[in-house]
């Protein structure tokens, strides 16, 4: 019985621990190898800086109905001198947020911009995945105040 205990106790430590610790943590659902893949080649492949790359979840803002698995976004805010190049070219924009989208499981939309004088330029280029497996830009909808349906993105000028 005691025997039966102690294996219990550093089965139950090793789980605790498993939970807390910083590796386990990255392993959530807005950590993705693939979107930190990106960054680095954009960083070192156009010339530019990525001032923020992070995701977190859209279930409760911007989107009415956004799909269930899918309902992390990850945003791209580029700076330097190839950013302008990079963020109007929508054909390099869809490819890296199809990369990012099907090597993140969680990933639902990815959005790039442009980040000048400490300042974010808007609007930024949203891509997301659609219903039918295909991969779009989400266009704008100006005339929404806070969310919009899944397939546009809530802008404002």
């Amino acid at each position: 019985m005691n025997r039966f205990l102690a294996i219990s106790c550093v089965i139950l430590n090793s789980l605790i621990l498993s939970f807390s610790s910083p590796i386990a943590a990255q392993q959530n659902s807005y950590y993705c190898e693939s979107a930190l893949a990106v960054k680095q080649r954009l960083e070192q492949k156009y010339n530019l800086k990525v001032a923020y790359a992070n995701g977190w979840n859209i279930s409760k803002y911007y989107f009415e109905r956004p799909p269930s698995n899918r309902n992390i976004e990850y945003v791209y805010q580029l700076d330097g001198s190839g950013a302008e190049s990079v963020f109007n070219s929508p054909v390099l924009l869809k490819s890296i947020a199809k990369e990012v989208i099907q090597g993140c499981n969680s990933v639902g939309i990815v959005g790039f911009g442009t980040f000048r004088g400490g300042r974010d330029q808007v609007p930024g280029k949203y891509f997301g995945l659609l219903s039918d497996g295909r991969i779009e830009l989400f266009p704008c909808d100006f005339s929404s105040k806070e969310r919009t349906h899944w397939g546009k993105r809530w802008c404002y000028d």
